[in-house]
């Protein structure tokens, strides 16, 4: 009579492989960099605005980096308030995954004009 093996559960036989491959790779499960909430790293990194905006909105036209460039130089002069920038990053994130920008754009030329500064880049 035949004895019924015990049900192998995928995550079982994942995990020793990942760590194989951490071991061939000379690197260790601790490697990884932990980023903090106030977004340094271990290493004491921090992201600046201007990567978080480029790379989290996916830019790619030469205008859109303008754009982006024009919102930084207004947080670094004061007229524009980083909070509303980020409250506008992360509502274009939400909004579209894909393409965040269109809504960041429009949606700081509008913010932005509520209070006198106008953000339009040609």
């Amino acid at each position: 009579m035949l004895r019924k093996l015990p049900a192998i559960r995928p995550f079982a036989l994942v995990f020793p492989l990942f760590l194989l491959a951490l071991t061939i790779s000379g690197r260790s499960a601790d490697a990884v960099e932990p980023v903090s909430f106030d977004g340094t790293t271990a290493q004491g990194q921090v992201a600046n605005l201007k990567d978080t905006l480029e790379k989290g909105l996916k830019c790619r036209l030469e205008r859109e980096f303008r754009f982006v460039d024009r919102v930084v130089i207004a947080v670094d002069e004061g007229d524009l308030p980083v909070k509303m920038v980020l409250e506008m990053f992360s509502y274009a994130r939400r909004k579209n995954q894909h393409r965040p920008f269109v809504y960041f754009e429009r949606g700081m030329i509008i913010r932005a004009a509520e209070l006198g500064i106008k953000l339009e880049v040609l």
